[in-house]
């Protein structure tokens, strides 16, 4: 078997930034919002915050941290945005990444599924779309492009096409740290249409397990997108 040179050289990169956080989940968090503001800085200076994330200060000066956060900016944007969700979900140890079913679903994978529901009668411009475990934003940031690519071809204009995504779209997980890495993701891919459009962008991204969640009962989504979370049930889950 070939590994694909993008997954080497993404594997070289997680050897170097383990060493940052010392095997300490902690540590973790700060580092991943660290990169996110690295990369935002390179590729999406009008989303990077002013200031540095809480914490994350210490590990952006780190080689490893700037050597990866070059390589996602270089890398073609749903790939990148792919790895980094990745790096967390590996960093944050097998214990965890294992318990959470932290595996995200590849881009390439992510759009078939896309495409199947689409041949299948979904709409990407009248119907409600929720990802109950939106993890890494695996789903969300795809079908937010297409929604606005549908749009843009119904002649929305880009303050229309951000509302109606912020209404049409929505996710939950369990995990605070993705849920955030998933609103930026959003923003990012959809940065385009922030920079002629004004105000923000709303999203409705809750905290909370897709199976049990209040929250797709009070949305009432039309179509829901994801791979589910597989993993072994304890004992006492069955």
């Amino acid at each position: 078997m070939v590994i694909p040179a993008p997954r080497l050289k993404f594997y070289r990169h997680i050897k170097a930034l383990a060493r940052l956080i010392d095997g300490s989940p902690d540590k973790v968090e700060r580092l991943i919002k660290g990169l996110l503001h690295l990369w935002q800085q390179a590729s999406y200076p009008h989303l990077a915050a002013d200031r540095a994330p809480y914490g994350s200060s210490a590990f952006l000066a780190a080689q490893a941290a700037q050597d990866f956060a070059t390589w996602l900016s270089e890398e073609p944007f749903n790939e990148a945005a792919y790895w980094l969700a990745t790096a967390y979900a590996i960093l944050v140890g097998a214990k965890l990444r294992t318990e959470r079913a932290l595996y995200f679903t590849p881009p390439r994978l992510a759009d078939r599924l896309i495409d199947k529901l689409v041949e299948h009668g979904a709409s990407l411009t009248t119907q409600h779309w929720h990802d109950p475990a939106c993890g890494g934003a695996a789903f969300l940031v795809p079908i937010a492009q297409r929604m606005a690519a549908a749009l843009a071809l119904e002649g929305f204009p880009p303050r229309r096409q951000l509302d109606h995504i912020a209404r049409h779209l929505s996710g939950n997980d369990l995990d605070p740290v993705l849920l955030e890495i998933s609103r930026q993701f959003l923003r990012m891919a959809l940065s385009d249409l922030l920079v002629i459009a004004t105000g923000n962008l709303s999203l409705r991204l809750f905290k909370g397990d897709g199976l049990t969640s209040s929250a797709i009962e009070a949305l009432q989504p039309d179509v829901l997108a994801c791979n589910p979370p597989y993993r072994k049930l304890k004992t006492a889950e069955v």
